[in-house]
């Protein structure tokens, strides 16, 4: 037996203080807090960030429907899906209303 064992024994102090736990969750708490809204403002910026990449997706994909036609019209035959945050009428853009980068 070394002497911090010895005298852990000698003095009948085996664990933790009640105290020294309240403070280690009060810490955890404190982070896990932080954590949260840090994470939230992550997703905010990710529906931002995609919003701006979709309206340059539909420009591209109207830029290639008149490079290879006459009308705009046929622009959804270079999309995968049906945009999520705006709606197109030709050759217009139009945000719709909610979108994060209206």
């Amino acid at each position: 037996m070394n002497m911090i064992e010895k005298r852990k024994r000698s003095m009948g102090q085996g664990g933790f203080t009640l105290i020294e736990l309240l403070v280690v969750v009060a810490i955890l708490a404190i982070l896990a807090g932080v954590a949260v809204f840090a994470v939230g403002n992550l997703t905010d910026d990710a529906d931002t960030n995609a919003c701006k990449v979709e309206k340059d997706t539909i420009k591209t994909a109207i830029q290639a429907a008149k490079a290879t036609s006459d009308s705009a019209d046929t622009y959804a035959d270079y999309l995968d899906g049906t945009p999520k945050y705006f709606t197109v009428s030709g050759t217009t853009i139009t945000a719709v209303s909610g979108a994060p980068c209206s």
